[in-house]
């Protein structure tokens, strides 16, 4: 026998609850047992020797300027600038390289030392044959 209209039937109301458990079971699975699978980091180059063909304040004998490509802002607290070597050059933040002083040198052994610090190629303000600068690392193979 049919239904009368407007009721539902109890075989809708048990496919409307099996689909509900359906996807409340799918949904607790990824909370309770789900594991993301993510390859554990590797860094082949890390602590392996390096050469750079150029490095920003290496080559001269004065410190060198170079200018972020990025929008990274300096570090701040009460919007004071911690890190006063820092210029502003036509909206760019610019800092100095040079291989006297610890801070302000970015050697290419930097790229690779695991730490926060980077090597830092020199600015084309030097010339444009820099536009073009070799990095090897040395994979000991």
């Amino acid at each position: 026998m049919a239904e009368p209209k407007g009721k539902p039937s109890s075989r809708n109301i048990d496919l409307q609850v099996l689909t509900k458990v359906i996807f409340i079971l799918t949904s607790l699975a990824c909370f309770i047992g789900g594991q993301v699978l993510q390859p554990p980091y590797l860094n082949l180059a890390e602590r392996k020797t390096v050469w750079a063909s150029s490095t920003c304040g290496v080559d001269g004998n004065v410190p060198e300027m170079y200018c972020r490509l990025t929008g990274v802002t300096p570090i701040t607290h009460d919007n004071l600038v911690i890190q006063p070597h820092i210029e502003i050059q036509a909206g760019q933040f610019c800092e100095y390289c040079d291989s006297t002083s610890k801070g302000e040198s970015h050697p290419a052994d930097y790229a690779v030392d695991g730490t926060e610090n980077w090597w830092q190629s020199p600015p084309l303000s030097r010339g444009i044959e820099y536009n073009k600068v070799n990095f090897t690392v040395d994979l000991g193979q």
